[in-house]
């Protein structure tokens, strides 16, 4: 909303009216005087002063970007560990085109391309949920982020702050199996940086344990059919800017789910 508010004060000044040009024409290029539409006068003319004072307030509320509010695109902080081709790296160092370890659909432990990051950014904290299994493996993500569970018919999808005690991750094994573990603790963290790649399986295995890399959204595959013409226009991108904050894409789709979603499918 445009808000002005306007004040008018007039004084008199015994400025003199500046003289017309011959036979009262002016140059075209010229501009034309205050009062050049009226009579000539017979004799010099006082103006008035004219001093106005405008002032105006512009209101207007933009969508924030969830990580700039604390709940999130799901993400992982600094720190993580991901699986390149050429060993184990920091998620903070990661860049486009690389491929990570991730799962294919029925479960196997894949190479996959990072084609962009749904969000990132370095200098963001903010509370993480830490989910520990017993064989020691131990992965970090915000609370609305999905994890893969193992269940009898392959993967359920389950957000982070919904894991209970006894719940099976799915860790990396040998090869590409993926080795069940079961939940012995949870625990509420604070860290620095936000980091949610997107590969192009739509899934990623942080710190030895398999996640989806999508949030918000209760359904892997929902979000992953969603998420699909991000996945095509950045596969085609010739661009390795690494951009900050939640993608714009990404973005529009939250806002657009908080109309045409159930309230059942989203993150509380």
């Amino acid at each position: 909303m445009l808000r002005c508010r306007g004040v008018v004060t007039c004084g008199t000044a015994g400025a003199r009216a500046p003289p017309s040009s011959p036979g009262g024409l002016r140059g075209a290029g010229s501009p034309r005087p205050l009062g050049a539409l009226a009579p000539p006068a017979p004799h010099p003319v006082n103006l008035a002063y004219r001093t106005i004072n405008l002032t105006c307030k512009l209101n207007y509320s933009f969508p924030i970007s969830e990580s700039s509010v604390g709940t999130g695109a799901g993400c992982f902080p600094s720190g993580a560990m991901v699986h390149t081709e050429a060993g184990p790296r920091d998620i903070s160092t990661l860049q486009l085109g690389e491929r990570i370890l991730a799962a294919d659909d029925s479960g196997k432990a894949i190479y996959s391309e990072v084609l962009t990051f749904i969000d990132r950014d370095p200098n963001a904290t903010k509370s993480f949920i830490e989910v520990t299994a017993e064989n020691g493996v131990t992965i970090t993500t915000t609370r609305s982020h999905l994890l893969l569970l193992a269940s009898a018919d392959g993967w359920r999808e389950v957000f982070a702050a919904d894991v209970e005690i006894g719940d099976v991750l799915l860790t990396r094994g040998q090869g590409p199996v993926m080795r069940p573990s079961r939940v012995i603790k949870t625990k509420i963290v604070t860290r620095k940086g936000i980091y949610a790649p997107l590969t192009k399986s739509g899934t990623i295995i942080v710190d030895d344990a398999l996640a989806s890399c999508y949030a918000i959204v209760n359904s892997h595959s929902l979000a992953h059919a969603a998420m699909a013409p991000l996945r095509w226009m950045s596969s085609w991108s010739k661009s390795n800017e690494l951009s900050k904050g939640v993608h714009w894409y990404a973005n529009a789709l939250y806002n657009i789910g908080d109309f045409v979603l159930p309230s059942s499918y989203k993150y509380r």
